[in-house]
């Protein structure tokens, strides 16, 4: 599949490929199954509805516990047959330019370390505490610091590789700093060979808004996650 073609759309297929964490399942000119190996999710889209079932049922002893599709036919027979009972649906946001945004430089943005663990437990309202400590041992939390040390919020990468964890507190907002943190990220992900990117949930207008400002293109379509909540 030519993951160049629709790049807004495809993104997350060529990041895993790109940084090698992609076990591909299946793959032809309609589409592509994949295992990211770092996330532990699985990831499909495809323009035949029939293959992409067959590439379902075909791996089905995987026990999907995470996945994300790209097609509402898709989502809605994943969700009916596996049993999926949270979804989650977002748009992506692209980063296709051939360089950052310049950086406004206000803040010191430093890799989070154990010391910074209960101010983002604190403030980021989906902390899981194994999902966020794993994001801290992989080095993906990053802490936005005045010069005197002052924390004002953290950004970071989630494990598929999308932009995110965006916090700003109340009192430093409506300076730019979220900006900047952003501007941050997309230097770091360029400068690993990668295209910056994020999820933003459906309804989010603040992020949406955010994203549009700073340049971000948008797929228009939907990428959906679908979960296993047990105690739904």
């Amino acid at each position: 599949m030519n993951l160049e073609k629709n790049i807004l759309r495809d993104v997350v297929f060529k990041t895993f490929i790109d940084r090698g964490s992609a076990e591909i399942l299946e793959e032809d000119e309609q589409g592509i199954f994949v295992k990211d190996t770092w996330s532990i999710a699985f990831f499909l889209v495809c323009e035949d509805f029939n293959r992409g079932v067959e590439w379902l049922e075909k791996h089905k002893e995987r026990d999907y516990e995470l996945l994300a599709v790209y097609s509402k036919e898709l989502r809605d027979y994943a969700i009916e047959r596996f049993g999926f009972n949270d979804i989650m649906d977002c748009q992506h946001a692209v980063w296709t330019k051939d360089s950052p945004p310049e950086r406004a430089g206000n803040l010191r943005i430093i890799k989070g370390t154990e010391e910074d663990v209960p101010f983002v437990r604190e403030h980021y309202d989906a902390w899981d505490e194994e999902w966020c400590m794993e994001l801290f041992e992989r080095g993906n939390i990053y802490v936005a610091k005045l010069d005197d040390g002052t924390p004002v919020g953290f950004i970071g990468e989630h494990l598929e590789g999308a932009i995110g964890l965006l916090y700003v507190l109340p009192e430093y907002r409506n300076r730019g700093y979220a900006e900047e943190m952003e501007v941050f990220m997309i230097e770091m992900i360029m400068d690993r060979g990668l295209i910056p990117y994020g999820q933003v949930v459906l309804g989010n207008e603040k992020s949406m808004a955010l994203q549009k400002k700073m340049g971000f293109e948008f797929w228009d379509g939907v990428s959906s996650w679908l979960f296993k909540i047990e105690d739904l």
